[in-house]
């Protein structure tokens, strides 16, 4: 995730070659069926999920996918495959539960893939204090926050090998 210029890039290293494969440069959030001309505002997390989607945490507020990773351009190849707004806006507000844009994100931080479920992702909602599940079919819940878990701007996620547990780095107070 290059947060700076808006883009998520791929590195071969057979090649060592570098390459933009989502995004146009554009600090804002909007989805496309063309991942060069999605518009991904300050990405700063990033995972595949077990399905071989690829879960982006923006800035403002807003997790992208695009369908399989197989599907994202090389050099030699034309862009091809959706990438999309899954879950999320793109303003960053309170934690709001829901489908698709009805789901309120602000800054995410982290995501882990699920260890159970193919396509769903955990996500480290930091300025909502937060820990939030995102599937495939755009719907955000949440598992753990300021107020049933006491978090304070979760940092990090990752899961078990197992997927019984997920852990979470609790910025704010220093803990795991």
């Amino acid at each position: 995730a290059d947060r700076g210029s808006n883009v998520i890039l791929r590195y071969d290293f057979l090649t060592t070659y570098i390459h933009i494969i989502i995004g146009d440069g554009t600090a804002t959030t909007t989805g496309s069926t063309d991942p060069l001309a999605a518009k991904i505002g300050l990405p700063q997390a990033l995972s595949f999920a077990r399905s071989g989607a690829l879960v982006i945490g923006l800035n403002y507020g807003a997790a992208f996918i695009t369908l399989d990773e197989s599907l994202c351009p090389t050099p030699a190849a034309d862009a091809k495959g959706p990438a999309y707004t899954l879950a999320g806006s793109a303003t960053s507000g309170a934690l709001a539960d829901g489908t698709g844009s009805a789901a309120v994100f602000s800054t995410p931080t982290a995501v882990a893939p699920h260890a159970a479920e193919a396509d769903a992702a955990y996500v480290a909602d930091s300025a909502n204090h937060a820990v939030r599940k995102l599937t495939g079919g755009a719907v955000v819940t949440t598992l753990a926050s300021s107020a049933n878990g006491g978090l304070d701007s979760p940092g990090g996620l990752c899961v078990s090998s197992d997927g019984s547990s997920v852990f979470v780095a609790d910025t704010n107070h220093h803990r795991i």
